[in-house]
């Protein structure tokens, strides 16, 4: 079984060569790169305009609907008594 992995590139990256990223995603059996024109290294950091498309990218690679990750909570576990405190022997006075 494959890991599917997102990689998000920053078009305008001073840090990270955006080209280098593109090539590494390619590599990847089950990857894929996302790049963002005009956005910089922290690209979910940046504008509001650039963020939304960095979390449309994320949501869009990430499987199923996310109303269907809350229609079933997850079972409430069951209560684990609380540990009663130490007591202490008192110290002797001479």
């Amino acid at each position: 079984m494959l890991t599917p992995i997102l990689i998000v590139a920053a078009g305008d990256d001073s840090i990270v060569d955006t080209r280098a990223t593109e090539r590494f995603a390619r590599r990847l059996k089950a990857g894929r790169c996302f790049t963002i024109p005009h956005a910089r290294h922290q690209v979910h950091m940046e504008t509001p305009e650039i963020t939304a498309q960095f979390w449309a990218a994320f949501d869009a690679f990430i499987p199923g609907n996310p109303a269907e990750v809350h229609a079933h909570p997850a079972p409430i576990p069951h209560a684990v008594p609380e540990p009663r405190p130490v007591r202490m022997p008192r110290a002797r006075t001479l």
